[in-house]
């Protein structure tokens, strides 16, 4: 066939698809004319407006995938116009959908009640989370709230704060008045803390029982065991633990490749590695560190068997078995001796320079300095692989690898509330909120979850035959959960099969390594002892300012003396009564422990 005949047939291929697309618009605006009309009872929900909103989408997205593969190599110029013009049409077809579904969804009705309640007035809800907002965001939140519209009369607006400064943003939000229904908190996100200053709205059984049904029926106790505090739960964890909450240090394995390296296996080794990249890398840093640096998670805290009580600063170590240990064995974090050799390691790879001397007023993240290579390491947690994924998109002559200094050592199993949701106390439809929360916890239909956490089915991703997820041909513009931990369920994770069939992809790799650290996973006793900080919540708040100040200087070796810049960081914690809050720890500590 020749190059003409064969695009001919290419251009008849995808203009068969636009025109299936606008068949599908026009299904759509008809089905609700026709409801509109009362002539008969609506097909379900999920067979009309949302699904003609997927639908449609799909069909436009497969249209430019399409397009886009089919584009001949040596036919630069005709193939550069197509793709602009599907490009458009794709953009425009989607925009379409989502107002041709909202049509048909005003004309089949939103609901009336949920679980027995009226809903019959609509409401939006407005909510915060933490991350960078996807490039689709806008995209799917049409499509969500369509089905948001049908099953409890309500639309989303998601807000994201960004990494770099999400805390200085998070309390501001909920003291000033903003508009703010749900709010994502966690043990390391300020939930002890905002809850004790009121923040959050407390969920009593009877309002759980009232406007969470999936949240009674699915929700696991031990998850809402651990986010009450006196007696008290204030947000929603997610459903499902496991290895959370741990970092890692991946490294462009093709630099050390380059430098004639072993395998790095120890800290020395990483260390020379680290000058390596410094002595003959223009324009990369060994880490291009900021004040939320990840370092002390692999080289302190998992080096040395370092266990956190959740929702403090407060560490014991692991004792090689899952006994409670004796109120003795605790410590604040930051003041001991491990921490303290942790500051001097810091010190001296600050004076070698492997990260700027300007560190501490980085914007930038890490992550995005990893794959845009200009860091030659990146500390963070599981999304370490899909920052790999995304740096061999552009750069597929850019390898990676994931140092382990301490393999074998205990991993403990994550707290589910390392991520959940609150209702913040001044919102104005509390109940609906927690309507909205409990649509996230539905294992029976995971619709909301998956346009949540997944985006566009045939657009963002796919469900293949085997039921397993794969990315679909925008999954760029909409990753898995972006933000979303929160809702978390093991239904709502629907496998991961093949991502990708693409040289670079990182998924495969990154489950391989999952079940590897799996095998070490701890569950300890003291896991379910919660420290409630009301008496001392003036303490608290003084000493975690203190924290906040001193501890970014101090990991990224900031300081002319690590001694005395800790003396003098502990003698303000103790004027600040830190003393008082570890005596109010072990005496609950030790209650707990008579009962338990």
């Amino acid at each position: 066939m020749s190059p003409a005949t064969n695009r001919n047939n290419k251009k008849r291929r995808n203009e068969m698809l636009k025109k299936l697309f606008c068949i599908l618009i026009a299904c759509a605006l008809l089905a609700g004319t026709l409801a509109a009309c009362g002539g008969s009872t609506p097909p379900p929900p999920a067979q009309t407006t949302a699904a003609a909103t997927q639908a449609a989408a799909t069909t436009a997205a497969a249209a430019d995938a399409d397009a886009d593969a089919d584009a001949d190599a040596d036919e630069d110029e005709d193939a550069a116009t197509a793709d602009a013009g599907t490009a458009a049409t794709t953009t425009a077809a989607a925009t379409t959908a989502a107002a041709a579904a909202t049509t048909a969804s005003a004309a089949t009705g939103p609901a009336e009640t949920y679980n027995g309640i009226d809903v019959s007035q609509h409401v939006n809800l407005t909510m915060f989370v933490l991350g960078d907002e996807p490039t689709d965001k806008n995209r799917v939140h049409d499509y969500l709230n369509v089905l948001l519209n049908e099953r409890i009369n309500a639309t989303l607006t998601t807000n994201y704060l960004a990494w770099s400064d999400w805390r200085d943003r998070y309390s501001l939000i909920l003291a000033a008045g903003e508009q703010v229904d749900l709010m994502f908190t966690a043990d390391w996100a300020l939930y002890a803390e905002e809850s004790a200053r009121g923040a959050f709205l407390e969920l009593t059984p009877e309002f759980i029982e009232t406007n969470m049904p999936n949240v009674v029926k699915y929700q696991d106790p031990v998850s809402l065991m651990q986010a009450t505090i006196n007696g008290k739960l204030h947000a929603i964890p997610k459903n499902v633990s496991g290895l959370e909450g741990e970092s890692w240090i991946m490294i462009r394995k093709d630099l050390r490749e380059k430098y004639g390296m072993d395998e790095i296996t120890t800290l020395d080794q990483l260390e020379q590695y680290f000058i390596e990249v410094l002595e003959n890398e223009d324009g990369v840093f060994p880490s291009h560190a900021s004040a939320d640096s990840q370092f002390q998670g692999p080289l302190a805290r998992n080096a040395n068997q370092m266990f956190f009580i959740t929702g403090t600063d407060i560490v014991y170590k692991y004792p090689g078995n899952d006994e409670p240990p004796p109120s003795s064995e605790f410590s604040y974090w930051f003041f001991t001796d491990e921490m303290v050799e942790f500051y001097r390691l810091m010190k001296r790879w600050g004076d070698l320079g492997f990260w700027s001397a300007n560190a501490i007023n980085n914007d930038v993240q890490v992550r995005d300095s990893f794959e845009n290579g200009k860091s030659a390491s990146l500390v963070w947690n599981m999304t370490i692989f899909r920052a790999a994924e995304n740096m061999q998109k552009n750069n597929p002559e850019w390898t990676y690898e994931v140092i382990d200094l301490h393999p074998g050592t205990p991993r403990r199993m994550s707290y589910f509330t390392n991520d959940a949701i609150a209702i913040a106390a001044a919102s104005k439809n509390p109940e609906r909120a927690a309507m909205f929360i409990d649509l996230q916890k539905d294992e029976a239909d995971i619709e909301v979850y998956m346009a949540l956490n997944a985006g566009i089915e045939g657009v963002h991703y796919i469900i293949n035959a085997d039921g397993t997820r794969s990315q679909g041909p925008e999954a760029e513009k909409y990753p898995f959960c972006p933000s979303f931990w929160c809702f978390n369920h093991q239904r709502g994770v629907i496998p991961e099969g093949a991502l990708n069939t693409e040289p670079w992809s990182a998924e495969q790799e990154e489950l391989d390594f999952t079940e590897i650290q799996e095998q070490w996973l701890v569950a300890p006793g003291a896991m379910a002892f919660r420290f409630d900080q009301e008496s001392v919540r003036t303490e608290m708040a003084a000493i975690n300012a203190l924290r906040d100040e001193f501890r970014p200087m101090l990991q990224l070796g900031l300081v002319a003396d690590i001694d005395a810049s800790v003396a003098d960081w502990r003698q303000k914690a103790e004027a600040s009564g830190l003393q008082k809050v570890m005596d109010e720890f072990r005496s609950q500590y030790e209650a707990w422990l008579a009962v338990r």
